[in-house]
């Protein structure tokens, strides 16, 4: 009995190094494929609701193989980084195999199931997939342009979803994106630096970043926030937005929920209370749900 016992517990905890290796705490990013869905004020019908989750099954699948694949490559890296040393194949309680196993089966199911979708979504996944390969091999070790492709990695997001239920990404959408998830890229490289130093260390393994450098990524990674918001504000501000909704001046109660979003993950950023990836810690922020939430309410008000 003691005998089975152990063994339901070793099964239980090689499963959770599998579902770490998928990295399923990071699928929440991949909501942001709905947010096209919510941008074109389809968020209520049915037909659209199942493609958009659908396409978040897919993606989700397909970017748990990509970290399976990055895994594989930085397996050196991981194991002198002072937190990233204890994944799953770095600490070697999976072994290559399994991860490479792995890898394959989580892009194949992803792939699988975008067939089910029209072709744009399957070609901006694969564009994805490349986008995030070349990043492991090439662009994160080359300074500031690692930011670049990593903003692009949550574009591709909102690309994917709007491809999903086949509308267009509009100017505005795209330029909140690039200014925003550029700032979130930035974040993540603070918070990673941040961590570093309190290690004492003076900088990361495989990257082009020093601790020296966190004023200046602080100061441009709040600049592309605030930019954001202005984006937000010539939107609102736009004739042609009040041809889209009933109450256009409701929209204009998204900007100080969104500075005050901004504000403060920042200062929790620069208080070293960030994780390393600002988006897996909004999802478990209950103040980041009260804003997302908020921020629906409006746009639902506003529609």
């Amino acid at each position: 009995m003691e005998q089975a016992t152990k063994n339901d517990d070793r099964d239980a905890a090689r499963g959770r190094d599998y579902l770490r290796l998928m990295r399923v705490h990071q699928w929440p990013k991949n909501l942001l494929l709905f947010v096209p869905l919510i941008a074109s004020q389809n968020l209520l019908e049915a037909g659209e609701m199942s493609k958009a989750t659908l396409a978040f099954l897919a993606f989700s699948l397909v970017a748990s193989g990509n970290y399976a694949v990055n895994d594989l490559f930085d397996v050196d890296a991981d194991r002198r980084h002072p937190s990233k040393r204890r994944r799953p194949i770095a600490s070697g309680r999976i072994s290559p195999v399994g991860g490479l196993l792995t890898a394959a089966l989580c892009l194949a199911l992803g792939f699988a199931l975008s067939a089910a979708l029209p072709v744009g979504f399957a070609a901006s996944l694969l564009g994805y997939l490349a986008l995030s390969l070349s990043y492991s091999l090439i662009w994160r070790r080359l300074l500031l342009i690692d930011v670049v492709a990593l903003g692009a990695l949550f574009i591709l997001r909102v690309v994917a979803g709007a491809q999903a239920i086949e509308v267009s990404v509009s100017f505005w959408l795209f330029a909140f994106s690039l200014f925003f998830f550029t700032s979130l890229a930035l974040m993540k490289r603070c918070s990673e630096l941040h961590n570093l130093e309190a290690a004492g260390q003076s900088g990361s393994h495989g990257r082009a970043y020093r601790v020296t450098d966190l004023p200046i990524l602080r100061s441009l990674g709040v600049a592309a926030a605030v930019m954001s918001v202005l984006v937000v504000a010539l939107y609102i501000d736009d004739p042609a937005t009040a041809e889209l909704y009933a109450r256009p001046d409701v929209l204009w109660l998204a900007g100080p929920l969104l500075l005050y979003w901004i504000g403060r993950v920042w200062i929790k950023t620069g208080r070293g209370e960030m994780s390393e990836d600002p988006l897996v810690y909004s999802v478990r922020d209950p103040a980041s749900w009260g804003v997302a939430l908020l921020a629906v309410i409006v746009v639902l008000a506003a529609g």
